[in-house]
C-alpha cells in the first residue's frame, strides 16, 4: 500500500483530531510503521503508530480513544473523485526520555559527528562548501568549529547555519575556508556530483517493506539498525528539541546511538541512497535511534542559506 506525503500527513491530522476530540493526553506523536516492530515480525503489518508517555488499561480509556488498543482504524485518504476510505492496522508505543546525542566535530566543549560535505552556490554565482551536522552541536556554541575527516585530516570552519528557536529541524553548517574549498572543488570547475537521497515519503512506504533496513556511520562507529516508525511531527519527546519534523524511529542490531553520534549520517542500504542524520536516542539504552530525514534537511538548509544550488557531495 503506497501512500504520498499529502495521504501520510491527512491521516496523521485525522489521528491526532480524534484523540483530542477524546480528550486523550498521553498520545504525543502519531507515526507509520510495522505493528509488534520490537518483535521484529517476519509478516510485517503496515499500522498507524501511537507514541504514548504512558500506557492506559482498557477501562480507563473513553470509546473514541479506544483506537489505539483497537486492531484496526478506518481513514480517510485522497481529495476529490480520488478520495478513498482505508483500513488500517494500529500500534502502540511507549517512549522513554529521548535525548540529544551530541566527535568528530568540536566546537567549544560541543562534540558531535560529522554528516556530510555541502557545495552550493549563492545568488551571486559565489560557489562554497561546508560540513552538515546536528543542529545540538552547535547550539549555544560560537566560535570557529574544528572537523575531523575520515581521509583528509582536520579542517576548520564557521559556523553559517546554526539551529534557531521554533525550527523544526536539527541541523547546522559549517563552512569552511576558501583554501580547502579550492581543494575540495572538481577540476575546470565544474558542479559537483550529488549523493543519492530517499525522501521522506519513500521511506515511510518502505517502513512496511524489506527495504528499511540502514547502517549509521559516525564518531568511529558502524550501527546497523532497522526502521520501526516514521514521524511526520511535530515530535515534542525529544529533550530540548521541540517540535522536530521528518524523523524515523529506528532500533539498533548492533551497538547503539550513544552520546557522540549526533549528526552521523545514515544510509538505506538496498536503496544505497542517504536517509539522514542522528539527531537523539532513547536515554534508556541508547539501542532506539531519532533519525531526521536527510531530503528534508537539506530542503531546510537551501532556504537559510538562500541557495539557488545545493548538492550533498558526500556522505563522511
Amino acid at each position: 500500500m503506497q501512500f504520498t506525503w499529502a495521504d501520510i500527513r491527512g491521516i496523521q491530522r485525522q489521528i491526532l483530531a480524534r484523540l483530542k476530540r477524546a480528550g486523550d493526553k498521553h498520545t504525543v506523536a502519531v507515526g507509520f510503521g510495522v505493528k509488534n516492530a520490537h518483535r521484529r515480525p517476519r509478516r510485517r503489518v503496515p499500522a498507524v503508530i501511537l507514541m504514548v508517555t504512558r500506557k492506559l488499561p482498557p477501562h480507563k480509556l473513553t470509546k473514541a480513544a479506544h483506537m489505539g488498543k483497537a486492531r484496526r482504524v478506518r481513514v480517510k485518504v485522497g481529495r476529490g473523485r480520488s478520495t478513498r476510505w482505508v483500513t488500517l492496522a494500529t500500534d502502540v508505543v511507549i517512549v522513554p526520555a529521548a535525548i540529544p546525542t551530541a566527535g568528530y566535530v568540536r566546537i567549544g566543549v560541543q562534540e558531535g559527528s560529522a554528516a556530510a560535505a555541502l557545495w552550493w552556490r549563492d545568488a551571486m554565482g559565489k560557489a562554497s562548501w561546508g560540513i552538515l551536522t546536528a543542529g545540538h552541536v552547535v547550539s549555544g556554541q560560537p566560535g570557529r568549529a574544528l572537523i575531523t575527516l575520515p581521509h583528509n585530516g582536520a579542517v576548520s570552519g564557521n559556523v553559517v547555519v546554526a539551529p534557531q528557536r521554533g525550527d523544526s529541524m536539527d541541523v547546522a553548517v559549517i563552512q569552511v575556508d576558501d583554501a580547502t574549498a579550492a581543494a575540495w572543488a572538481p577540476a575546470g570547475g565544474a558542479d559537483p556530483p550529488s549523493v543519492r537521497l530517499r525522501n521522506f515519503a519513500a521511506m515511510q512506504s518502505d517502513v512496511a517493506s524489506n527495504v528499511d533496513r540502514g547502517v549509521c556511520n559516525g564518531y568511529g562507529r558502524s550501527v546497523p539498525f532497522d526502521t520501526e516508525v516514521a514521524l511526520p511531527g511535530p515530535v515534542n519527546f525529544v529533550d530540548t528539541l521541540p517540535g522536530l519534523r521528518c524523523l524515523l524511529q529506528v532500533r539498533a542490531l548492533a551497538g547503539g546511538f550513544f552520546r557522540g553520534t549526533s549528526g552521523s549520517p545514515c544510509v538505506e542500504v538496498l536503496q544505497n541512497s542517504a536517509m539522514g542524520i542522528v539527531v537523539g536516542a532513547q536515554s534508556s539504552d541508547f539501542a532506539v535511534g531519532y533519525i531526521q530525514s536527510m531530503s528534508e534537511v537539506l530542503d531546510f538548509v537551501r532556504h537559510r542559506l538562500r541557495a539557488t544550488n545545493l548538492r550533498l557531495v558526500q556522505l563522511l
